[in-house]
């Protein structure tokens, strides 16, 4: 995207509506040689995948079996050895996100498999939908323990979706040049070049929507708006063929932000869920594919897609969620409803959600995924709270809890790379606050590591986000040996706690709320 789409208008307000003449452009090209080619290595890569999801007893799994069943219709016709333009169409939203027996058979697969994600993506590649299978594949590779060579394989797709826009992309901003002077007539034609080219680039059906809306202003005699301005109860309402055309860019692109313009509630409630917790989460993702974000920011994205509109990609980032946490938890069933009746409403879903709803699945594993490299382990979990009084202080749901813990793994991790200890052991201490304050205390465990090296973690662990309490605080331990050698024993509290413990009058230190105020001062 240019540096003047990425700041263009957000007209909340209506907006005026002008009929723009289109002239189609004599001699178009012919759809590009990236995006046939990206075609034909989506349906290579979904085939070899679907190929191992035929095997075995399908018996078993009713959702897989009719979901292949439509596959093989819909797909009978498809030849990746012959020129993609002789395809007949696809319809991957009837095939998949719209389909009630593809979300049967997503739930009787395990979640996240790298393998069921590939074959999502490809065959959205397959029908030309380059970015909703590069947003697949960006998620899917959040999910830990795919093999090696499946997630090159992964990433390959990825670079194809990228090289798939190349020519259509080159054409839409030739496009943006010929509006910035005004031709109006003459950037449409070219955007009409680039959908022959990519008839799926949500970055044109955006530019032909603004480049509308401008002509309409233009025609009712009034000064466009500089670039970058946002329009807030503008006194016009949108142009019915920008309506047409945003919408469009939001189909083909999600995250084509700039395409949440109009007076629609729900455009405008997802542009502010977007902006808040999706964006800054996918700019993340987006430029270092391969680097994992923790738990938290997956699940602010998560919700984010679900308020925006975006339920095919919001249900397969929670299943990353789900294979990362290693179980589902009461927490997804609500989300899945929501997700689940907006896109494949019915008595077919309704069934799904009670079967989910059981917790008892019968699944399929089509990628076994690795066994995560860890350079640790963790010995025990000590609570410095009394059990009667977690209720009080957590809520009935420890979920949270639990997710925060695990999601000080990767820092952890990261740490332990770099710094290469000499100890045995390490002892963390975590305190939690009320307004999601935190605070870690390190320590080794039979050897020694550097004071600046255990600031370091401290630093890292305190930067994760952590759970929200209302009140009393909470604190915790962990016991964690180094590269799988043995700790004769772990003590009970960090010494920086007993030594602040024997400098003053207190007599308790569990639970923390007595020694916080020693030293964890607000």
């Amino acid at each position: 995207m240019s540096g003047r789409t990425a700041g263009l208008l957000l007209a909340i307000a209506p907006l005026i509506l002008c009929d723009a003449s289109r002239v189609v452009a004599a001699d178009p090209p012919k759809q590009s040689g990236e995006a046939t080619e990206a075609r034909r290595a989506g349906l290579k890569m979904a085939q070899v995948v679907i190929e191992q999801l035929e095997m075995g007893d399908q018996k078993k799994f009713p959702g897989i079996q009719a979901w292949l069943n439509d596959v093989r219709k819909a797909t009978g016709g498809l030849n990746p050895e012959k020129p993609a333009e002789e395809w007949p169409a696809l319809d991957v939203n009837a095939l998949m996100a719209n389909n009630p027996n593809f979300w049967q058979a997503y739930y009787e697969i395990a979640p996240g498999d790298p393998g069921l994600m590939v074959i999502h993506a490809g065959l959205l590649m397959t029908g030309g939908e380059m970015t909703r299978a590069s947003q697949i594949l960006v998620i899917a590779l959040q999910r830990p323990g795919i093999p090696a060579a499946f997630r090159k394989a992964m990433l390959g797709l990825l670079a194809d979706t990228v090289k798939a826009g190349k020519t259509s992309n080159a054409l839409v901003n030739e496009g943006i040049k010929l509006h910035d002077k005004g031709e109006y007539a003459a950037a449409l034609r070219k955007y009409d070049e680039a959908l022959v080219a990519w008839p799926q680039n949500g970055f044109a059906h955006y530019e032909i929507g603004y480049t509308i809306y401008i002509q309409s202003l233009v025609a009712a005699g009034e000064k466009p708006p500089a670039p970058g301005t946002v329009i807030v109860n503008g006194k016009h309402e949108l142009p019915a063929k920008t309506k047409a055309a945003y919408a469009k860019a939001r189909h083909y692109d999600p995250f084509q932000y700039t395409a949440y313009q109009g007076d629609d509630k729900a455009v405008i409630e997802g542009f502010r869920a977007l902006a808040a917790r999706g964006l800054p989460v996918w700019q993340k993702l987006v430029k270092e594919p391969e680097k994992r974000v923790d738990d938290k920011a997956l699940q602010d994205f998560a919700e984010a897609c679900q308020e925006a509109g975006i339920h095919e990609l919001g249900l397969a980032t929670r299943q990353v969620m789900v294979a990362r946490r290693g179980r589902y938890a009461p927490s997804d069933h609500p989300y899945f409803t929501t997700s689940l009746g907006k896109l494949a409403p019915g008595e077919q879903t309704a069934a799904l959600l009670k079967r989910l709803a059981t917790g008892v699945l019968n699944l399929r594993q089509l990628v076994v995924p690795e066994k995560e490299k860890k350079d640790f382990d963790l010995n025990q979990l000590r609570l410095y709270v009394p059990n009667p009084d977690l209720p009080k202080r957590l809520g009935e749901d420890v979920e949270p809890l639990v997710n925060y813990i695990k999601s000080l793994d990767e820092p952890l991790q990261r740490w332990l790379e770099k710094e290469k200890p000499q100890a045995k052991g390490l002892l963390i201490a975590v305190g939690i606050k009320a307004g999601k304050k935190s605070r870690v205390w390190c320590q080794a465990v039979e050897g020694d590591i550097p004071a600046a090296a255990l600031q370091r973690l401290e630093e890292e662990l305190g930067k994760v986000a952590t759970i929200d309490l209302k009140k009393e605080p909470v604190a915790f331990g962990m016991e964690v040996i180094l590269g799988g050698q043995k700790v004769e024993k772990f003590p009970e509290f960090p010494t920086v706690w007993l030594e602040a413990l024997k400098q003053s009058k207190a007599k308790v230190i569990v639970p923390p709320d007595e020694l916080f105020k020693l030293i964890w001062a607000d």
